[in-house]
């Protein structure tokens, strides 16, 4: 479902690790290698932290002394990229002499336009998901939206799922806050990078589908087959979460 709708999705993988003695100067030594994957060299460092950029691939990477993460704006930039963030990864993870991940986690935000207004997307989250709001009656009288988190294990990974309907204003709100937006952008002045993405999603009511994929004691040697195992167990998850949403006839609360 994710890889039909490439254009509404924010791609995040972040993997954690205790840090090394000495890892100041090995941070430094290791972002000089990683500079040959970019066009230009490392965008912005500080003395525990590099950040490399590609805001025409909308491709963002950087490397801190605990943990490491990569961030997409849009499924294709990752899809393409895994094998050479797989890479970048394990530059790091060598150079800082780390044999063991804390925790990996993979996580795909979309906003999947169902051609539906917000109040219908609530009816059907309440029917496939939840309980008929007449027997929640007790509660309250009414009930305007609703918000569901599930959390599994599918494929031997553990899993979080949210399905969140939003009005075009909620959108609206939920990708200016993604963290690192503004990395995107060639220069604070020059926006047609986040623009493309957000006319895509701008002005609809949306399902927002967010999942999370993790394991916890990773060892190095594993983070790649994580990386390409994540994708397709976030893409099938969210392919039968939205399928379940869509599967029965529901009659509207109005």
């Amino acid at each position: 479902m994710l890889t039909e709708r490439p254009n509404s999705v924010i791609t995040l993988l972040n993997a954690t690790y205790e840090p090394q003695i000495g890892y100041a100067r090995k941070l430094s030594e290791v972002a000089e290698s990683v500079n040959r994957w970019f066009k230009n060299r490392h965008w912005f460092s500080t003395e525990n932290s590099y950040t490399f950029r590609d805001p025409d691939g909308h491709f963002l990477f950087t490397a801190r002394w605990n943990h490491l993460f990569f961030q997409t704006l849009g499924l294709k930039p990752w899809i393409d990229r895994v094998e050479e963030a797989g890479e970048m990864a394990d530059k790091v993870l060598t150079g800082l002499n780390v044999k063991q991940l804390k925790s990996v986690s993979f996580r795909a935000q979309a906003f999947v336009d169902l051609e539906m207004a917000h109040s219908e997307i609530v009816d059907r989250l309440y029917a496939t998901y939840l309980a008929d709001r007449g027997e929640l009656s007790h509660i309250a009288s009414d009930f305007t939206d609703a918000a569901i988190a599930l959390y599994g294990v599918r494929s031997g990974h553990k899993f979080r799922l949210s399905l969140t309907p939003q009005t075009p204003e909620q959108v609206k709100t939920s990708f200016f806050a993604v963290q690192n937006l503004e990395h995107f952008l060639v220069d604070k002045f020059v926006g047609n990078e986040i623009r493309d993405f957000w006319n895509g999603i701008a002005g609809k009511a949306a399902l927002n589908v967010e999942i999370e994929i993790s394991e916890d004691d990773l060892g190095t040697e594993w983070l790649k087959k994580f990386m390409q195992e994540s994708i397709s167990v976030a893409n099938e998850l969210a392919g039968v979460a939205v399928k379940h949403l869509l599967a029965l006839p529901v009659s509207s609360s109005k």
